[in-house]
Formats: structure tokens, sequence, C-alpha cells
């Protein structure tokens, strides 16, 4: 029998102490460089978007795959990546964590818009700002001294 299943990720990640460096010119090829590397890992992305300082992914998750495992093979092949094609050359790394966050499929259109819409978005709240109402919608007690 095959398998089937019904999911709905977003991951948020931020570059090293939020360095604003992932400027405009080159983050559709980073875009692009994480959605296959999801295609590759038997996930399907749905949205990919971001600022200078941080990127969102939408996308449905194969069961056989760890969450854990798929966000450390996005940021380590797309730093590398990064460095070896001169994306970003102010650009220092990952930070250490990232934001994972379930949703019903019911919640796809906003999410799409959201993501789509990080520009304008972060005119009102920074990168941090925004995480921080994230955890708290999702009932995730953040102790602020281990916040990056």
């Amino acid at each position: 029998m095959t398998s089937f299943s019904s999911n709905l990720h977003q991951i948020i990640f931020a570059t090293k102490g939020r360095k604003r460096c992932l400027t405009k010119e080159n983050r559709a090829e980073l875009y692009r460089y994480f959605g296959q590397t999801c295609v590759n890992k038997q996930c399907h992305p749905i949205v990919i978007n971001g600022i200078e300082d941080h990127v969102h992914i939408l996308l449905s998750v194969h069961s056989k795959v760890a969450i854990a495992d798929l966000i450390k093979s996005l940021k380590t092949s797309s730093h590398s990546a990064i460095k070896e094609l001169n994306w970003f050359p102010n650009f220092d790394g990952w930070q250490v964590g990232y934001g994972h966050f379930t949703y019903s499929t019911e919640a796809r259109p906003k999410l799409v818009a959201y993501i789509n819409n990080q520009e304008e978005h972060h005119t009102k709240f920074d990168s941090k700002e925004e995480l921080l109402k994230l955890l708290k919608r999702h009932g995730v007690e953040v102790d602020l001294k281990y916040f990056e």
C-alpha cells in the first residue's frame, strides 16, 4: 500500500546575528536553491521568500523526512553555495536555531500571501518581533536570554 499525508510546514531562519546581507540581487537564486534542495529531499516547496536578514519556507514535508535534518541540509548546503557563487559577499552564515510551525491546510492561502508580502510586512515589524509573535501565537515559551 502507498502512504499518503497532508501537511503544511513553515520554516524560518535568519542570518547569523540577523545581519541584513541577503541583498535583493541574488535572493531569487537563493530561493530557487532552497526549492531544489526541498525537492531533492522529497519535499514539496510551496513558497519561499524573505528579506535581508531571514527566510520563510512554506512546504509539504515527505513523511520519511525529519524536519531537523531537512533544515540542516537547507542551511549547510546553501551556506556553501552562497560562498562558492558569491551571492551575498557580507554573508557570515545562518543563525544556529530556526522556527518551525505546522498549520492546517486551510491556512495555506493566508500563509502564501503572508510570505509573499514580506517586504511590506517588515516595514511594520522587524524579524525578531515577527518571530516572537509567531512563537506566542503557537504557544511556545521563550527565555529571551537565548533568543537571537
